[in-house]
């Protein structure tokens, strides 16, 4: 009974770190194409983002052999959480597309019509929380802020990094515009939080 419930963690550990590692080398490799890729477009928008969550959906629901799907049918018979993991970040790629659906024409190309009314209005006809909204759209904000850093360093012939650390710390040395633009968008975006979250304790 012993040997067969370690043989059982055996392949379940196996399993998990094989899974992971694959992701890890699937990301990181993603990533790199990624950058290649903002640094060649020559304008980037919200068109582009989902394009990048569709290939990313598309990587979770086909990047794993026919083998592991096994493991991970069996995993979850015998308890395992592992393809929950995967069926989470299906979920939320499911979720940011959904969002992306929701905006107009106008609302793409003029951003700043996307106050705080219009993205209460994606929340409730999707009937999902509108910080997801939040989310998204700041998540739309940091990648053309990286767009527009990696196409300045590629028009001026520097070197264009391959790795996001390495891209995070590029952009936070050699700032551009936009990416000033989005730090201080968020900081204004954590402090309404706390401003939020410092009233209802108030209130209490």
């Amino acid at each position: 009974m012993n040997s067969q419930l370690a043989s059982g963690a055996g392949w379940r550990a196996a399993l998990e770190v094989g899974l992971v590692e694959q992701q890890r080398l699937k990301r990181q490799e993603m990533v790199s194409e990624q950058i290649e890729q903002l640094a060649e477009m020559q304008t980037y928008g919200f068109d582009d983002l989902s394009n990048l969550l569709k290939r990313s959906l598309h990587e979770l629901e086909n990047g794993i052999t026919q083998v592991q799907k096994a493991r991970l049918f069996a995993d979850k018979m015998s308890g395992g959480s592992m393809q929950d993991t995967i069926d989470t970040q299906k979920a939320t790629a499911q979720r940011k597309l959904s969002i992306l659906n929701e905006l107009t024409v106008h609302e793409k190309r003029q951003p700043k019509l996307l106050d705080l009314k219009a993205r209460r209005a994606i929340a409730t006809k999707l009937g999902i929380d509108v910080k997801a909204v939040h989310e998204i759209l700041f998540e739309y904000q940091l990648q053309r802020a990286q767009w527009s850093f990696v196409r300045r360093e590629r028009l001026r012939g520097r070197p264009v990094p391959k790795r996001s650390a390495d891209l995070e710390w590029m952009m936070k040395i050699r700032p551009t515009r936009e990416f000033i633009h989005v730090m201080k968008a968020y900081e204004a975006y954590r402090q309404g939080l706390t401003d939020e979250r410092n009233a209802k304790t108030t209130k209490r």
